[in-house]
């Protein structure tokens, strides 16, 4: 794990912020879910940490941030914390459905399937091949930390 966040993981983290803008309003409860958040990043600088929260003064809006995200890891991440944080005052209004489709949508067309499908096809095969000598007295937690194990040492 790197001591900073590489610009990537910045983007992504600067998207966050600004969607959550992009209704117009910032609940209490999105604007405590992401900073929360941001405080947790384990490999965050301070400085950067700062630069992440400046974005609800920003009046960019999340696009511009968004063309910073090049990983596929990172956009994956996004949809998934912007689904949390939309949700975090337990409501999914009509708007925040709206820009959370739009965002879907725009992550999906960065979707490289043919890229995808073989990656999936490399996983698996190292996972077979890793795995092919199991003996039936395994129990299945034990193969179930052995998966988790492996998934940590692939990604």
């Amino acid at each position: 794990m790197s001591d900073s966040l590489n610009p990537s993981q910045m983007a992504m983290w600067s998207t966050l912020v600004s969607l959550v803008k992009a209704d117009g309003k910032i609940e209490v409860s999105e604007r405590k879910f992401i900073e929360d958040a941001i405080q947790k990043i384990p490999n965050a600088t301070g400085t950067q940490k700062a630069e992440i929260l400046n974005v609800f003064h920003s009046p960019q809006p999340p696009e511009v941030h968004f063309q910073g995200i090049t990983e596929a890891r990172d956009r994956g991440m996004l949809l998934y914390l912007a689904r949390l944080v939309f949700y975090s005052d337990g409501v999914f209004c009509d708007q925040e459905q709206r820009i959370f489709d739009a965002l879907t949508e725009k992550v999906m067309s960065k979707v490289d399937l043919e890229k995808a499908m073989h990656e999936v096809d490399d996983v698996t095969e190292k996972f077979h091949e890793r795995f092919k000598s199991y003996k039936e007295s395994k129990t299945l937690l034990s193969r179930i930390a052995d998966a988790i194990t492996f998934w940590d040492d692939y990604v």
